[in-house]
């Protein structure tokens, strides 16, 4: 047989766990910032002889944002992710309303 693996013995237990994607930050009320954890949406099985118990894992740590006008300050670039122009990039405006951002995009036809 030509197959490489590891020989894990008999399996009698799977574990099923959902990984671990990466963090969102969420924009709540009166433009306030949270993080939130992203899961995969489909558990994976594991054998449970596979799975290393309390692990310390590496977790680089995120910038903290207070409010949305940390994120995205005037005269910076960011990208529409909206209808109806998704992926336009636009320049951040002063901001005259505190739950608003404005973005000065140019859009060529």
């Amino acid at each position: 047989m030509s197959r490489l693996g590891i020989d894990i013995g008999d399996t009698n237990v799977l574990l099923y766990a959902r990984a671990f994607l990466g963090n969102k930050y969420v924009f709540g009320v009166q433009g306030k910032v949270t993080v939130e954890k992203q899961w995969n949406d489909y558990a994976a099985a594991y054998a449970c002889q596979t799975v290393v118990k309390d692990i310390s894992v590496y977790s680089k740590k995120l910038p903290i944002y207070e409010t949305m006008h940390d994120i995205f300050i005037p005269g910076t670039f960011c990208f529409m992710l909206g209808h109806p122009y998704y992926g336009a990039m636009g320049e951040v405006q002063l901001h005259w309303i505190s739950s608003y951002i404005t973005l000065d995009t140019r859009i060529n036809d």
